[in-house]
């Protein structure tokens, strides 16, 4: 039991200190990521400290056990439903388009994604036929290799 107790000592006194560190960049005017958010509670106390984005990373915390969209969606509301406006969710390190779509539907207005993950997003197959289509009926009316600039 004593070096659990230990532990969580450490634990608190990194928290306090993480906390002061943000309210002394926000008193500064300095912007700031809550980066590398875990839980609806880390979330909610980065934006309660000024940060300008918390970032949960869904995938990681899928990873952990725990459904990251719906952590993602937690701290949305938390953040939101506590008043703190000035604090918007960043959410980050996304494994599928899937993940993205549904925060987006939720109403988070920001991400980071990598590229394959938004091929998942915008590559469709039935978009790229119409592509096709639309270029074999414009060349079959003005020419092959003719833009719309030399009709």
């Amino acid at each position: 039991m004593g070096c659990w107790k230990r532990e969580c000592s450490d634990f608190y006194t990194f928290l306090k200190s993480w906390g002061k560190a943000m309210k002394m960049l926000k008193k500064e005017g300095i912007r700031f990521i809550g980066t590398a958010i875990y839980t609806t509670m880390q979330g909610f106390l980065a934006a309660k400290c000024g940060a300008e984005y918390v970032a949960p990373y869904v995938n990681r915390i899928d990873n952990m056990g725990f459904d990251g969209v719906q952590v993602a969606k937690d701290i949305h509301d938390a953040i939101k439903g506590s008043g703190y406006d000035h604090c918007g969710l960043l959410a980050a390190s996304f494994k599928n388009s899937q993940q993205v779509l549904e925060l987006c539907k939720y109403g988070v207005k920001a991400v980071t994604v990598s590229p394959d993950v938004i091929d998942g997003l915008v590559k469709n197959a039935a978009i790229d036929m119409a592509i096709l289509q639309f270029t074999k009926d414009f060349e079959g009316l003005c020419g092959q290799g003719v833009t719309m600039e030399d009709c």
